[in-house]
């Protein structure tokens, strides 16, 4: 019976487990903070929510402007996180747009 137990247990976790992948995009400097919210409160939540382990860079990326975002989960919550992430960045209002608002909004929209 015990036998029986940790065998269905194995197969029980390992049929959890599918495999992992790894999603990163760009995001504008100025947009970073919008992403993290206060404290991380705001990353936290992302995580929560679409099930992932989410990291944004602190640093720039060497001679640009942009930090890089890094998701790492299961295939369809990374991808949902990165859904949650432009849906957000689409709905702030910013002061200055830039370029890069209009190329992701062209990303999005299959324009590109």
């Amino acid at each position: 019976m015990a036998i029986e137990s940790a065998t269905s247990l194995q197969k029980h976790d390992s049929s959890r487990r599918e495999a992992e992948v790894e999603g990163k995009m760009l995001i504008h400097q100025s947009q970073a903070g919008c992403v993290i919210g206060k404290a991380g409160t705001k990353l936290k939540e992302i995580r929560l929510e679409a099930g992932v382990d989410m990291k944004v860079y602190p640093q720039c990326c060497p001679r640009s402007t942009e930090r890089i975002i890094q998701v790492v989960g299961r295939p369809h919550n990374v991808s949902k996180c990165m859904t949650k992430v432009v849906d957000m960045l689409r709905t702030v209002s910013s002061f200055h747009q830039t370029r890069f608002n209009r190329s992701l909004n062209d990303v999005v929209h299959g324009a590109i």
